[in-house]
């Protein structure tokens, strides 16, 4: 290749658009719990989520028939895990910061890695990225 080309190449990846996933979010007992609350049934739940094989969704189904969860568990305040869901993969802070870098939507991170971060947090990462905070500090800074 040469450099004309790779400028040409250089330009595409720079202008990529990121036109999100068709891949199912990941399922937590509070996202079952929230479904199920809405009137779900496990089949519903199994449609729409991935990572259910392992759940126990009937039991979950069952108690918020019951009004064991009469309120609801989750918060967007904090990252509620429970031990059912300790199994799922985990990102590290720099991970979101490079994936919000590429583009990728919180929304959908958050989906991809429920367990990692809130939405609160991974939008703050968002604000970071986009005021420059997480730069790479060995470049040389441009003269004002």
């Amino acid at each position: 290749m040469d450099n004309r080309e790779l400028a040409e190449l250089s330009a595409k990846i720079q202008t990529r658009e990121y036109l999100g996933s068709s891949a199912k979010p990941v399922l937590t007992k509070q996202r079952a719990i929230e479904e199920f609350q809405q009137g779900k049934s496990v089949d519903e739940v199994k449609a729409r989520y991935r990572g259910w094989s392992e759940k126990p969704l009937a039991q979950w189904k069952a108690h918020v028939t019951m009004g064991t969860y009469s309120q609801p568990i989750r918060t967007d305040e904090e990252v509620v895990e429970h031990q059912e869901d300790s199994n799922l993969e985990k990102i590290s802070k720099e991970d979101a910061v490079e994936l919000i870098s590429s583009g990728i939507p919180v929304e959908e991170i958050h989906d991809a890695y429920p367990t990692s971060f809130t939405l609160g947090q991974l939008r703050a990462y968002k604000a970071h990225v986009t005021m420059g905070t997480y730069r790479d500090n060995s470049a040389p800074s441009p003269e004002k």
